[in-house]
């Protein structure tokens, strides 16, 4: 929204509709709950989470012509899942912000994504930014772009992968191209998976 976000919005209106949230930024959603919301979706939304959104919409003692509204509501859902032509791709760029300034990263320069003391870091060969998306949400929408979980707490580009190293506890180290040769922790669980994506398996 240009001028107003949801919460003020809400704050304006003399009488609280009840809402459904959605979002890309999962930092939002205690405050969500705060303005009598019904659910919150982070972005891209899963057709599953509507439903239950919607069904906890009718639990809320929903009845009559309201009932008529809430299908209706499903039936215009519907109606446009077919007929727009959603772009369910992620940007090419991604938005950090510094101070006053947001500065657009390129996917592609971004070796790794990595989370820390509750926040989100894209890095690239030269600096790291912070970003507003949580590391799940970046592993769902960027898997098909060549970014793959290693950690839980890591998300690597694949193209940036130039060495890999075992390491105790049946673990590896991942090496990134790049002047900082920076090493990543690979878990146990996703070197078999990694080794696959690479072709060493």
């Amino acid at each position: 929204m240009p001028e107003l976000s949801g919460f003020e919005l809400l704050d304006r209106l003399p009488n609280q509709p009840p809402v459904i949230f959605t979002t890309a930024y999962d930092q939002y959603a205690l405050k969500a709950f705060e303005v009598n919301s019904i659910d919150y979706l982070l972005k891209p939304i899963d057709p599953q989470q509507l439903d239950r959104a919607l069904n906890k919409l009718e639990s809320r003692g929903i009845n009559g012509g309201q009932a008529e509204l809430t299908d209706a509501l499903r039936s215009t859902i519907a109606r446009l899942a077919h007929a727009l032509p959603i772009d369910r791709g992620f940007p090419n760029r991604i938005c950090s912000r510094i101070g006053d300034r947001m500065v657009l990263i390129d996917l592609d320069q971004i070796t790794h994504f990595y989370s820390e003391d509750r926040l989100t870091y894209a890095s690239t060969d030269t600096r790291q930014y912070i970003v507003d998306y949580s590391l799940a949400t970046l592993e769902q929408v960027l898997s098909d772009r060549g970014f793959l979980r290693i950690h839980r707490s890591t998300l690597v580009n694949l193209a940036f992968v130039d060495e890999l190293h075992r390491w105790f506890g049946g673990r590896m180290i991942a090496r990134i191209k790049g002047r900082k040769r920076t090493e990543l922790t690979v878990a146990r669980s996703y070197v078999r998976l990694l080794k696959q994506k690479l072709g060493f398996d």
